[in-house]
């Protein structure tokens, strides 16, 4: 099952992390290959 492997000191940490920055919004585009590209934004 996707997601169920998560880390809950981790998953804390990202949402402290939402808390205090925000979210940045995203530009991707999908690729032929099926992966996405980032155009625009920030990959932590």
């Amino acid at each position: 099952m996707p997601g169920a492997g998560f880390d809950d000191v981790k998953l804390d940490e990202l949402a402290d992390s939402i808390k205090v920055h925000g979210i940045t919004a995203l530009v991707v585009r999908p690729r032929p290959d099926g992966v996405f590209f980032l155009i625009a934004g920030e990959r932590r």
